[in-house]
């Protein structure tokens, strides 16, 4: 025990040391809204500008027994000074990536840096991905390079996988806690957020992969509303398949909840009682029990968002709630990567894609989430791409746009045509095809996910990259920081520091679909494939259909 205490406390300084690579700190105190003191560190970037971090600040009471499977509670005010100069934990969870940080349920904290404690910045809250089941504050990148724009970032934890999403599908254990973390964390903000230099009246929220899903829901959620004023949704949407649970899943949440019950000896019918098993089980055998419930029933995307009416985070379904505008007016900025899900294919470089594996592709993807009427969007998608081709190497191609059309760009279109005549609102839409200089990968993979988050988050420390990503990177950073102050990515009287070849990014709108092409030199045109949206919306009237159709059913 001693000695895993001591790896942890070994970790964190490790931490600590990356996530301070300038050339000067110094200590600093902020005071909250209730008095509480907090110890930061004042950093200094190579390129001159300051940063004042904190980290590991609590903003909800530990979610551990009585708690667990509850809403937040908000944390109590403390006596003294709270020391948030190191990273804290992050949440339990199987990912590997994130397996050497040290992991608690006492997780529920946030950081937030800012280059000036006395100003009133625009704020920017960020969530992570990881597909609800994975990930950290830490995981995305170092919110912290954006204040050199003159914003304020934040950067919150949130439950994941069975803490924050295990559900009986009543009233009893109804889900969602994990979403739920984050409203909490977003009011945290709009109280304390003045203390460090922040404006409450300029938060935007975002997020990329399901802190995209998180962020498209929040905007939808009753319970979030005026706690934010903008949006930046990286490959993502609350349309997108994996984003919650749909009706025409096959497999459902209380399934896996009464699998993962079952194997850490939780095994009552009656939900109250499951629910005051499942709370006395030891973090880390639940987390297993997680693991091995994902493996049995053969899917990975199972524990998601759910609709709910009992905390009411999500009263009905994404397409209902924007078909009745039940939702907050905001401004949007969003888009998706070239070539999202190619690593799927990275093996069939030499002698490209047969149709059958086209659509075999994209059986399997669907599978991931259990899908009932797999076979028929299977069949939509392949007659909608293919027409008649038969080149492998076409069909590779085709395969490449047609996953990142289907995972997060087609949704992300077609919920951008449902809100984008709202009144006082505004909206970009992007798609990512820079390559980073130096990737190994063939070209035919294009911009992979979650490739863009290092450009939205260039450290300017990289002082070994090449001439064109850290153009890339300043002009995305421009962008994106532009739209959080202004509404507006590229506002004229902010251009000229965009980058040399800055072009005008106009608003999206249902006639002319403007898509920024992110590229070496950047360029606007209307979305090449439109087609998608009239797809996906097909798909999407099949995934909530809850009993099995035949093809011909759906295409009358």
């Amino acid at each position: 025990m001693a000695a895993n205490t001591l790896g942890a406390q070994l970790l964190l300084a490790i931490t600590l040391i990356c996530c301070q690579r300038s050339a000067t700190s110094d200590d600093v105190i902020a005071a909250l809204d209730k008095g509480q003191q907090l110890l930061g560190v004042k950093t200094s970037w190579v390129t001159g500008e300051s940063v004042y971090k904190f980290f590991g600040i609590p903003y909800a009471l530990p979610p551990i027994g009585a708690r667990r499977f509850e809403p937040p509670v908000a944390a109590l005010e403390w006596t003294g000074v709270k020391d948030a100069r190191v990273p804290g934990v992050i949440c339990p969870q199987t990912s590997k990536e994130e397996s050497q940080r040290l992991q608690s349920e006492d997780c529920l904290t946030l950081s937030v840096f800012t280059p000036d404690l006395n100003a009133s910045l625009p704020v920017l809250v960020w969530i992570h991905g990881g597909g609800y089941h994975a990930g950290s504050q830490f995981n995305d990148g170092d919110a912290s390079t954006l204040t050199r724009y003159g914003i304020v970032t934040v950067s919150i934890n949130y439950r994941l996988s069975p803490f924050g999403f295990l559900s009986t599908e009543d009233d009893v254990m109804p889900g969602n806690y994990g979403m739920l973390d984050q409203v909490l964390a977003l009011k945290w903000v709009q109280k304390n957020i003045r203390s460090f230099g922040g404006d409450p009246k300029q938060v935007t929220i975002g997020g990329e992969s399901a802190g995209a899903f998180s962020v498209a829901l929040q905007i939808l959620s009753p319970l979030s509303k005026g706690l934010f004023h903008r949006a930046v949704m990286e490959s993502g949407s609350a349309l997108a398949p994996a984003a919650i649970e749909r009706p025409g899943t096959q497999i459902r949440v209380k399934d896996f909840t009464a699998i993962v019950g079952a194997s850490v000896g939780c095994t009552s019918a009656n939900s109250s009682q499951l629910l005051q098993c499942l709370k006395g089980v030891d973090a880390d055998r639940l987390k297993l029990a997680a693991t091995a419930a994902e493996q049995k029933l053969g899917v990975s995307l199972i524990g998601l968002p759910r609709v709910e009416t009992v905390y009411g985070f999500l009263p009905d379904y994404p397409k209902n709630l924007i078909a009745n505008g039940n939702y907050s007016k905001v401004d949007t900025l969003r888009g998706f990567n070239a070539g999202e899900w190619s690593f799927a294919i990275q093996d069939n470089d030499n002698n490209g894609v047969t149709r059958l594996e086209f659509s075999l592709f994209f059986t399997a993807l669907f599978h991931l989430s259990s899908f009932i009427n797999n076979d028929v969007i299977v069949e939509l998608v392949a007659r909608a791409y293919l027409g008649n081709e038969t080149d492998p190497f076409k069909i590779r191609d085709i395969l490449v746009s047609a996953l990142a059309d289907l995972t997060f760009g087609a949704s992300s279109l077609l919920e951008l045509t449902k809100i984008v005549d709202q009144p006082g609102t505004q909206h970009y839409f992007y798609e990512f095809n820079y390559i980073p200089s130096g990737t190994a990968r063939p070209a035919w993979m294009r911009v992979v996910h979650a490739e863009e988050r290092q450009f939205v988050f260039f450290d300017p420390d990289w002082t070994s990259r090449s001439v064109s990503d850290k153009t890339v990177g300043q002009r995305v950073q421009t962008t994106w920081t532009n739209f959080i102050k202004y509404g507006d990515p590229t506002p004229a009287s902010a251009n000229s520091s965009a980058g040399s070849d800055a072009v005008r990014w106009g608003k999206f709108s249902k006639s002319n679909l403007e898509t920024l092409q992110i590229g070496a030199q950047s360029a606007t045109e209307t979305f090449p494939r439109s087609f998608v949206i009239q797809l996906y919306e097909k798909i999407l009237q099949i995934l909530h259909m809850t009993t099995i159709v035949k093809f011909d059913d759906v295409i009358g």
